[in-house]
């Protein structure tokens, strides 16, 4: 197991203690250990965001882009995890002809930099 992977098994338990514990009125959590579990969800979730925004021409990309600079703001080190069902729809738009009457920035595909994009074979 990666230490990587204990780690993460570890938080997962503390959670999960902390919740039963909470719940039997045994324990009340702090502050930073509740801004830690908002943060889990956050990053949890994100994903899916990014992935209902995406292409939408909405304000629905602007919040997800602006929720995460504001994420990233409180936590630099946090990156996304690329995604290639998001940079493949945006490759398959810019290849249509009517995408030059939408703005690229109805499409989250810039979220993933160069350098996080796997090398391809």
């Amino acid at each position: 197991m990666s230490k990587k992977t204990e780690k993460s098994d570890r938080k997962k338990a503390l959670i999960d203690i902390i919740e039963t514990d909470e719940a039997n009125g045994l324990y009340e959590m702090t502050d930073k250990e509740k801004l830690r579990v908002v943060s889990k969800c956050f990053e949890d979730t994100i994903w899916m965001a990014i992935r209902y925004a995406n292409g939408r021409h909405t304000y629905a990309p602007y919040v997800v882009r602006d929720a995460i600079k504001a994420y990233k703001h409180l936590y630099p080190e946090w990156n996304i995890g690329f995604d290639h069902v998001v940079v493949n729809e945006y490759q398959r738009f810019k290849d249509r002809p009517e995408s030059q009457s939408f703005p690229d920035s109805d499409w989250l595909a810039d979220l993933f930099t160069p350098r996080e994009q796997p090398n391809e074979v």
